[in-house]
C-alpha cells in the first residue's frame, strides 16, 4: 500500500477550498467607507517557528499620519506550500486583526498586504483571501512576479490583467502591485502606485514593526 504524504493531503485540500472561494473574489470597485488603511506584514522566526505579525494603520489621504502599530505572535502551523500562502499566514493577520480597538477596525476602508491577490494561479492569493475574510477592500504588493505573461508593465493570466510593476521612489527593483478583493486591477495601481511614488509604503512600515517584535522577543 502507497500512503499519499500528510503535505500532499494538507495541499489537496487547500487547492480545493481556494477552488471554492475564487468565484466569490471580487474584481471590480466596491468601496468602503473607513478612513483609515491597514498594512500587514509577517516576520517569521524559523527557530521557534513562531510569526510575529505586525499591523500599521495610516490616515488614507496625503500626509499618510500613522494612526496605530499592533503586533501579535502565533506559533506557525501550515507548511510552506507555494500558492497556498494565505493558510500560512493568514491566522497570524487574523490574531492581530482581532486585538485592534473595535473603533480602528470600523474605520478602516482598505487592506493591504505583503504578497499578492488575483496574481495566482487560482486567483486567490493572500490579499485576495484576506479581503474575503473581512469583506472589505484588499490590495497585494509582492516583491517578485507570480505568474502571468509579461505585456509592458502589466501581467497577464488567461488574458486578464492580473498585477502590474511599480518602481517605488529611491527603489531600482519593482514591486508588483495586484487587486485582492472588491478592487480592480486599474484601480489597485491607481492607490498603490502614487503612495510608493510619493515615498510612502505602509508595508516597509509594517515589516520593520514585525522584525522589531521578532528582535525583542529574542531579547
Amino acid at each position: 500500500m502507497v500512503r499519499t504524504p500528510r503535505k500532499a493531503i494538507i495541499a489537496r485540500r487547500a487547492i480545493d477550498y481556494q477552488l471554492e472561494l475564487a468565484p466569490r473574489v471580487e474584481t471590480v470597485d466596491r468601496p468602503a467607507e473607513g478612513d483609515l488603511i491597514a498594512a500587514f506584514d509577517i516576520s517569521c522566526d524559523f527557530g521557534s517557528y513562531l510569526f510575529f505579525t505586525a499591523c500599521c494603520l495610516f490616515e488614507r489621504t496625503a500626509p499618510f499620519n500613522p494612526v496605530e502599530t499592533c503586533t501579535g505572535r502565533l506559533t506557525e502551523e501550515f507548511p510552506y506550500i507555494p500558492g497556498l500562502l494565505s493558510f500560512r499566514e493568514l491566522p497570524s493577520i487574523l490574531n492581530v486583526w482581532e486585538s485592534l480597538p473595535k473603533n480602528l477596525r470600523a474605520r478602516i476602508g482598505l487592506l493591504m498586504v505583503d504578497g499578492h491577490g488575483i496574481a495566482h494561479p487560482r486567483g486567490i492569493g493572500l490579499a485576495s483571501h484576506l479581503g474575503l475574510e473581512l469583506d472589505l477592500p484588499s490590495i497585494g504588493v509582492a516583491k517578485n512576479p507570480f505568474v502571468g505573461t509579461k505585456k509592458g508593465r502589466w501581467r497577464y493570466l488567461d488574458g486578464k490583467r492580473v498585477s502590474r510593476e511599480v518602481v517605488p521612489k529611491g527603489c531600482r527593483k519593482p514591486v508588483y502591485v495586484s487587486a485582492g478583493h472588491r478592487v480592480s486591477p486599474e484601480s489597485a495601481v491607481e492607490i498603490v502606485e502614487p503612495m510608493l511614488l510619493s515615498g510612502f509604503n505602509p508595508l516597509k512600515a509594517a515589516h520593520n514593526a514585525a522584525n522589531e517584535a521578532r528582535k525583542s522577543a529574542k531579547g
